[in-house]
């Protein structure tokens, strides 16, 4: 029995006997120079067509050749005397004959048996080995219904892959899987070792039936004898991961072990819609992993079923709050508080708490991930990150984060890679997810009338509470935004600057423009610092939303002045870019003054030493924006001096 593993070593029985016990010695009971018979393989199983010919054709040996030689064996089992057959011939000096063996009276879809042996004396001997051999058949018609698709997560990422369904014409409760794994596994990226099941047979399992040695009480549970092999060897241990029914382990055997092994609901024409199966996987000669209890590790859609997910998506479940988290984006270092949300089911009637959960897992999304009224979709099922590979999903491949990059105006799309990504529990309370996410934009090649995407960049956004520690308060020189009638940058004091516990390079002024929060790095061995790529909240008069990012970032013409930070001074020298779709509008050297916290020392008196000629008040060419009264202190302030010199 699979499961059970023994180590026997340093073991010695000694058996002694009494000088006057009884011995008898067998006597010899073959002829001499007997045939010497013998079966190399011990029988085989044959499926036939209804339409294929009625008769096989059995290999039997001899080891001594020696004259010719006709030798009938004994049917020790026949079932309905369905089989006939003849001698085996052997010509003088062949040590290999056949015996033919015709069953033209057999039934469709019954299981016929014929068991072949001898106990001739001048074919065999007592101690003769393989003189038994068992042939088995079976005529069915098998019926091509179609396309179905398999679902697996435990070694294939939620992949679905595509198979052809036959079932059997006299018993529509019995199928046949060609090729099962070979989509699902190339789809994963793993590669097929060609030694995959190509034919799967899989029953839905009635009372009365026996599997195994349990004969079966309860009716929609599934059931298959055979180990189904994946083709796919694990990259540890170099063995092949089968998939394997509960009821051939010592410890799973039992029907109530075979729970979650079942049909999850049928098509109006008796067919399935999907079946679940909760295998064990197993590695021979090696062990394997207990997911008998599981549901959703592998799920088989039917042809003829297209269960409408979206729809379903839209229609029947509805978001609900779960927490907030600080979410991160490590590419840019911008965080942002966000609320995780999470799709409950609202209605059984179609099965969506159980059919859908069963085959895509659980919906959250991030609230307003990057950019208002721009939330980021992913499925968690058996506690990992993925968007499922199937056509009613296709909208949450490329997910519209609602910014644009800088460079070319475009929007920009995330894409979750499942590989990366990753998701901690604290019991049943999420604790921190990572999402690997690559963004990207996509391009319309004309000459292939497609759409290409072309990658930014990509790394992971985490969710998770951090503790932000403050460090100073300070003064904000603005400079973009507000500037005396002097032409000198405007102060604003009063800022609170704070640095993230666990990542203390991650930093953030806060209640800065617009009321949003000033994110940026600093390199406190260097003193370097960066600009985090970010919203500033504000919409730009014909030009929309405005950005904010480290110069340099955003183009090599603005590498030469990097920000930093002086310690002599304590204070935080920013080269930004202010940018819109349309580009930038010019690079500016923005402070930050700490006046309390920090190092103690000299007052900073700051002099404007940035483009005069873009910056002086131009009437001509400034537009003014007048901000609403019940914006914050900064927008109060706001005096948009931008002229037409957008890059």
């Amino acid at each position: 029995m699979k499961g059970l593993f023994f180590l026997l070593a340093g073991l010695s029985v000694f058996v002694a006997c009494k000088e006057d016990d009884d011995i008898t010695v067998g006597k010899w009971d073959a002829a001499d120079n007997y045939a010497n018979i013998y079966f190399e393989k011990s029988g085989e199983s044959y499926e036939l067509a209804p339409t294929d010919e009625t008769t096989v054709k059995i290999p039997v040996y001899r080891r001594n050749t020696a004259g010719a030689l006709d030798a009938t064996l004994t049917a020790t089992i026949n079932t309905d005397d369905a089989f006939t057959f003849g001698p085996a011939k052997f010509a003088d000096g062949d040590s290999l004959a056949y015996i033919t063996v015709n069953f033209p009276k057999t039934e469709i879809g019954k299981n016929y048996t014929l068991q072949l042996s001898s106990e001739d004396p001048n074919l065999v001997s007592s101690y003769s080995k393989g003189i038994v051999y068992t042939l088995d058949i079976i005529r069915v018609k098998w019926n091509f219904v179609g396309k179905g698709y398999i679902t697996e997560v435990g070694f294939f990422g939620g992949n679905t892959g595509e198979f052809d369904v036959y079932v059997r014409d006299d018993d529509n409760f019995k199928f046949r899987f060609d090729n099962l794994f070979d989509d699902l596994v190339t789809k994963a990226g793993k590669t097929l070792d060609g030694n995959q099941t190509k034919q799967a047979y899989v029953s839905i399992l009635r009372p009365g039936d026996v599997l195994g040695s349990t004969t079966v009480t309860k009716t929609g549970l599934v059931g298959f004898e055979d180990d189904l092999n994946t083709g796919y060897a694990h990259p540890t241990y170099g063995a092949d991961i089968l998939i394997c029914h509960p009821y051939g382990f010592s410890s799973t055997k039992a029907e109530s072990n075979w729970s979650f092994n079942k049909v999850l609901g049928y098509q109006e024409n008796g067919l399935p819609k999907q079946i679940q199966i909760a295998p064990f996987y197993y590695m021979n000669g090696i062990g394997g992993w207990n997911y008998t209890q599981n549901a959703g590790m592998v799920v088989i859609t039917f042809p003829g079923v297209h269960i409408d997910y979206e729809a379903v998506f839209e229609d029947d479940f509805e978001w609900s709050d779960v927490k907030t988290f600080d979410f991160t984006n490590t590419l840019t270092g911008e965080v942002n508080n966000v609320m995780l949300q999470k799709a409950t089911c609202t209605t059984n009637e179609d099965k969506c708490d159980s059919v859908f959960m069963a085959t895509y897992g659980v919906p959250y999304r991030i609230k307003d991930a990057y950019a208002e009224d721009n939330d980021i979709v992913f499925f968690v099922k058996k506690k990992k990150v993925y968007i499922p590979d199937d056509e009613d999903f296709e909208d949450y491949y490329y997910q519209a984060t609602g910014l644009t990059d800088p460079t070319t105006g475009k929007d920009i799309y995330a894409y979750i890679e499942s590989e990366g990504s990753s998701i901690v529990w604290d019991g049943d309370d999420i604790k921190e997810i990572t999402i690997n996410a690559f963004f990207l934009n996509i391009n319309y090649d004309e000459e292939e009338d497609e759409d290409i995407p072309n990658i930014l960049g990509n790394g992971p956004q985490t969710l998770n509470n951090v503790i932000w520690v403050e460090y100073a308060t300070g003064t904000y020189y603005y400079v973009a935004f507000a500037e005396n009638e002097e032409g000198n940058p405007e102060p604003d004091p009063g800022y609170k600057m704070y640095y993230r516990e666990d990542k203390p390079e991650m930093c953030k002024i806060t209640d800065w423009l617009m009321g949003t929060d000033f994110q940026f790095t600093w390199n406190r061995t260097t003193n370097d610092c960066a600009v985090a790529y970010q919203s500033i909240n504000y919409d730009y008069p014909g030009y929309g939303a405005m950005y904010i990012i480290e110069g340099a970032t955003y183009d090599d013409r603005y590498a030469e002045k990097k920000s930093y930070y002086d310690p002599a001074t304590k204070t935080f020298h920013f080269f930004p870019v202010y940018f819109v779709s349309a580009g930038s509008l010019g690079q500016y050297e923005e402070f930050f003054e700490i006046t309390e916290g920090g190092a103690s020392v000299k007052k900073f008196a700051p002099k404007w030493r940035g483009n005069q000629n873009f910056l002086r008040y131009n009437k001509a060419q400034k537009e003014w924006e007048k901000i609403k009264a019940n914006q914050t202190k900064q927008t109060s302030k706001v005096s948009v001096a931008f002229s037409n010199e957008l890059k």
